[in-house]
């Protein structure tokens, strides 16, 4: 898919970047600029260690929100692993704090939100093409 993406004509990304970039938030339908916070968690039981990190498109006060509560989570449930628990619990805290801090630039649309935009693209034109019965002309 992501071949494919780099195929797309530039105008179009450009026109659906910009747009999703000066739309509403997809989560709270609040003003953007809209664009792709990631939020970072780590759980950790004896010596089993998980941490994860997730995208989500999203205002910065959603992106905040979805980092304030992955802090949380791992303040609460990353220490218990031996030995990545102790690891990985300040590195994912940090991580949020740094991405509740500086956060992407409001004034244009990251790289991220262009990838996320390019796969979206790809995905529908896919969807649709699967969609038609065999033998349809395209």
């Amino acid at each position: 898919m992501l071949s494919l993406s780099r195929q797309l004509p530039e105008s179009s990304v450009r026109e659906s970047l910009w747009s999703v970039h000066r739309g509403n938030c997809p989560k709270c339908q609040g003003p953007g600029p809209v664009d792709v916070h990631v939020s970072h968690r780590v759980w950790s039981a004896l010596f089993l260690t998980r941490w994860t990190s997730t995208p989500q498109v999203s205002c910065r006060s959603c992106g905040i929100r979805s980092q304030l509560a992955g802090a949380g989570y791992s303040l609460v449930l990353g220490w218990w692993g031996l030995p990545w628990g102790f690891i990985m619990t300040p590195i994912q805290v940090g991580r949020n704090i740094f991405g509740m801090i500086k956060g992407p630039d409001p004034a244009q649309p990251s790289a991220q939100l262009e990838r996320a935009i390019r796969l979206t693209i790809v995905a529908k034109i896919m969807a649709a093409n699967s969609a038609k019965p065999k033998g349809a002309a395209a």
